[in-house]
């Protein structure tokens, strides 16, 4: 009886960047198993956008056919971030032919598995309002368009009004799901509408984090000043101090919901239009609430005090026994595993300790374990120091408190303080375990290992002897065949250039045949006997589509290794491009040498430097090609070594590797720089490889070598084009300035000789006027347009060693070297002058743009390029709220 078919399902997703990217993967591939259905991830980047990385790595998408899928799952709110929802359901539309569902967003008629945001919005505002009492609470609301952020801005008004509050709109900041959006939405808050609040709603986890962020740097607390709060529970919310209270989408049951959805719409079964799944509120310490730990004695509803903290001791007897426990902690200096906090510190701890016993209210020494004692742990990650100094305060409890209240507290609050500790501790593990800085020890043995690599083929034998030691299932390297001029065709055919099953533990045999492109992997290849679940990446560069790579990591990797293995790949893209010029160059070479043996009749006609040596390199023989070439009769070599060639300029090192391989039976490949009897130079291909008599000793080595010089100049020249490809990489594909990494690179240097030379330096930040009304009345081909017309304005008001980048979408930054602030301003000037008066002929008619700009020269002893940067464009916004086409500067005050 035959096995029933596995269905195979597909995940539509931008990216594999992001905590919430990763928890959704990972949710999907919990659903897919629970549901005996194979999954394959599609990261395709955004849909319907300009960026250049997206638009190369949408053609994934157009892989999915019935032949391979038997379903998609999209996750829309995430594809369709910079498209209008026409688009996105255009988009889902041409998929109509394949049971499809959609996941946290309603989209047109494919059925919908949402979150019920709403209430749990609602539920997080009244707990705000209700329990904390909280008046003034502002919202950072996410990109206009997006379905999440409509519903969560709607919940956040109709909370407002279930609880009496007012609505003001001056309390709604506009944000874009980024942490650099939280930190803007603060700036605006409190430095240009300069209005007073008690709590702020983010309606994402990464823009909680960014007001956090900002609030902290400003001297401001969070949450005894100010309240936080945000939405989607990522990992970084357990992790980050304070711990962020958040509404949780329980992300595994909405994939399940999700799956099992999509299975009854595979199986022909009606479902319902919308499915809602609940959210929760999951309170930690950014809203005001004690920080939840499991087995704390004290109350989960009491609010922290932060005047509880203050030390001064509560007893007469107090101070000996402080005294005495710093004694005993004095030992514990020589034995920590890293270096222990000051006295004074110590001493603050057992202070606070008794007054906490004396006055029945434990909240700060409780605060001084949550926050000081984590900000230590962060650093060196030594919970062990810390649970011997609570011992201290316990023995000395025991030993000095009288009077069984005193010391029954004194117990409790140790007790606490361990569950507190205990709870750190696992806060900052989880934060170590996704930490991607863990794997950059992988990646630099990766990448240097493949650095050394000298063309596609070396790179993959590196990366199959490599792979078993990372977090592979298995491995699969496809290269399209015959791609045509078309480069937005997908070739018909593709053939496996790399496959590893790590249940064999080794490379699984790589088929030499073509296999249809839409079946994405030869059929014979995926496992039988489980259940898959793959990550598909695309080899691309710019419009240029390799081929794919199909990952399966074993349950549970870390998000570093996705970062890890999209390096990997990159390699792998680079050699295809470099080897693909230098094959056509060598492929004569390749193919003489494919037939090395011993000398024939043949030799004598042969084109290449053919000698045979003794096995002390005497030389024996030469050819007639040999002699020509070199100037030399017969008799003037026979009986000299073969180093008569030598000029100087090869290392030692490549002789004895040479000797060695050559002295222990194997070929011998490599480049010499050889010298003629005329004192001429020339490059050498060279195989050498040993002749055996019957029994298997060696008894000669043939040389075979080809004149490369041409060759070796044209790989120069080829290598003078990969440096043209790496510029080409630093520049915006549309307007030819650098790109914001770029730009960002640049500027540190700069940085670093402002710093050093101590000269003055300014920065500006453009935004086109109303630029989305030029989008939308003339179409991006005109918007292209404008955006190249105002680079090459700015580029003639510019000086050479100015620096100007695309920052955004209709965002510009400059950097300008030894120019101060006035000077600057009237740079600003120009260039908004130069850009009022240009002209623009668009569909028959003329048009003219204007630009805001925001002027900083760096005042600070010590700048960061982040800090004038945010300057720069707090100036950018100032000018915007000012009726815009105007330079503003920053103001400190």
């Amino acid at each position: 009886m035959a096995r029933e078919k596995i269905p195979t399902i597909a995940l539509f997703i931008n990216w594999l960047e992001s905590n919430y990217q990763y928890l959704l993967l990972t949710g999907m591939q919990n659903a897919a198993n629970a549901m005996n259905f194979n999954i394959i991830t599609f990261p395709g980047g955004f849909l319907y956008t300009d960026q250049a990385d997206s638009l190369a790595r949408n053609f994934i998408f157009d892989l999915v056919s019935p032949d391979s899928i038997d379903g998609i799952v999209f996750c829309t709110p995430l594809l369709g971030f910079y498209s209008t929802h026409e688009q996105v359901v255009g988009f889902i539309n041409r998929f109509s032919h394949i049971p499809s569902v959609s996941v946290s967003a309603v989209v047109g008629d494919c059925p919908s598995i949402i979150t019920d945001s709403a209430t749990g919005v609602r539920t997080m505002l009244a707990h705000l309002i209700r329990d904390h009492g909280l008046k003034r609470i502002a919202i950072i609301k996410g990109p206009e368009h997006l379905y999440d952020s409509k519903v969560r801005y709607e919940a956040y008004c109709q909370a407002l009004k279930e609880n009496g509050i007012v609505y003001d709109p001056e309390l709604v900041l506009p944000g874009n799901f980024l942490e650099d959006g939280g930190r803007r939405a603060i700036a605006m808050l409190l430095d240009e509408r300069k209005v007073e609040i008690d709590g702020i709603f983010a309606s994402n986890d990464n823009m909680a984090r960014g007001a956090i962020f900002e609030l902290i740097s400003r001297d401001i607390r969070v949450p005894e000043d100010i309240a936080v709060v945000g939405f989607d529970d990522l990992e970084f919310c357990q992790t980050l101090n304070p711990t962020i209270t958040t509404i949780v989408q329980p992300m595994d049951g909405l994939c399940l919901k999700a799956v099992q959805t999509l299975a009854a719409v595979i199986q022909g079964k009606k479902v319902p239009q919308v499915t809602t799944y609940p959210t929760e509120l999951r309170i930690r310490h950014s809203c005001g609430c004690p920080n939840p730990v499991p087995g704390l004695t004290r109350s989960q509803g009491e609010k922290d005090t932060s005047g509880a903290a203050a030390v001064s001791p509560g007893t007469g007897d107090s101070d000996s026994i402080v005294k005495e426990m710093l004694e005993d902690s004095a030992s514990l200096y020589k034995e920590a595993a890293s270096p222990p906090v000051n006295e004074i510190f110590i001493k603050d701890i057992f202070e606070s300790f008794l007054q906490s016993v004396d006055s029945d209210n434990p909240s700060g020494f409780y605060n001084i374990i949550e926050d000081k004692i984590y900000q230590h742990l962060v650093q060196n990650n030594d919970g062990t120091y810390w649970q011997k100094i609570l011992s201290i305060m316990q023995r000395r409890s025991l030993i000095h408190l009288s009077g069984s209240d005193r010391l029954i507290k004194a117990l409790t609050f140790v007790s606490d303080a361990r569950c507190i500790l205990n709870d750190l501790e696992k806060r900052n593990t989880l934060r170590i375990n996704n930490d991607d800085r863990g794997g950059l020890p992988i990646y630099r043995e990766l990448t240097t290992g493949a650095l050394m690599c000298r063309d596609v083929q070396d790179l993959l034998n590196f990366i199959s002897d490599e792979i078993h030691g990372f977090s592979l299932q298995s491995l699969y390297i496809t290269l399209y065949m015959d791609q045509g001029e078309d480069s937005r065709q997908i070739p018909p055919e593709s053939k496996l250039i790399l496959a590893y099953d790590r249940e064999k533990m080794q490379k699984a045999e790589v088929k030499s045949f073509l296999f249809p492109t839409s079946h994405l992997l030869p059929k014979d290849l995926l496992p039988e006997n489980r259940r898959h679940a793959i990550i598909l990446e695309p080899l691309v560069f710019k419009d240029q589509k390799f081929g794919l790579a199909f990952f399966e990591f074993i349950k549970n990797t870390g998000m570093y290794i996705f970062f890890i293995f999209r390096i990997i790949m990159a390699h792998i893209m680079n050699a295809l491009i470099f080897t693909s010029q230098l094959e056509k160059s060598y492929s004569d070479l390749r193919s003489k040498n494919l037939q090395i043996g011993k000398l024939s009749f043949a030799v004598e006609h042969s084109a290449s430097f053919i000698t045979i040596t003794d096995t002390n390199g005497v030389i024996e023989y030469a050819n007639p090609k040999f002699l020509s070439f070199h100037g030399y009769s017969f008799s003037e070599v026979v009986g000299k070594k073969s180093n008569l060639l030598k000029t100087g300029n090869t290392k030692r090192e490549v002789y004895e590797k040479m000797w060695t391989a050559i002295r222990s039976g194997f070929e011998w490949k490599g480049e010499f720089l050889n010298r003629k009897k005329d004192g001429s130079t020339y490059w050498a291909l060279t195989v050498i490889s040993p002749i055996k008599d019957e029994g298997g000793a060696i008894t000669n080595f043939v040389a075979i070598q080809e004149d490369i010089t041409e060759f070796k100049l044209k790989e120069e020249r080829l290598l003078s084009q990969k440096e043209n490809l790496t510029e080409l990489a630093n520049r915006d594909g549309l307007t030819g300035l650098y790109n914001r990494r770029y730009f960002l690179e640049m500027g540190e240097r700069m940085l670093a000789v402002h710093l050093s030379e101590k000269t003055a330096l300014s920065a500006l930040m453009l935004d086109i006027d109303h630029f989305k009304d030029v989008n939308d009345k003339y179409g991006h081909e005109s918007g292209d347009t404008v955006l190249k017309g105002i680079s090459r304005c700015c580029l003639e008001v510019l000086r050479g060693h100015d620096v100007i980048g695309r920052y955004g979408g209709e965002e510009f930054a400059v950097l300008l070297p030894e120019v101060n602030r006035a000077s600057a301003i009237l740079i600003a000037e120009r260039i908004r002058r130069r850009i009022e008066e240009e002209a623009y002929e668009l569909k028959g008619q003329k048009l003219t743009v204007t630009v805001s700009i925001g002027v900083v020269e760096t005042a600070d002893p010590k700048p960061t390029l982040s800090v004038i940067l945010d300057r720069a464009d707090t100036a950018l916004y100032k000018a915007k709220h000012l009726g815009r086409n105007r330079v503003e500067v920053f103001n400190e005050k």
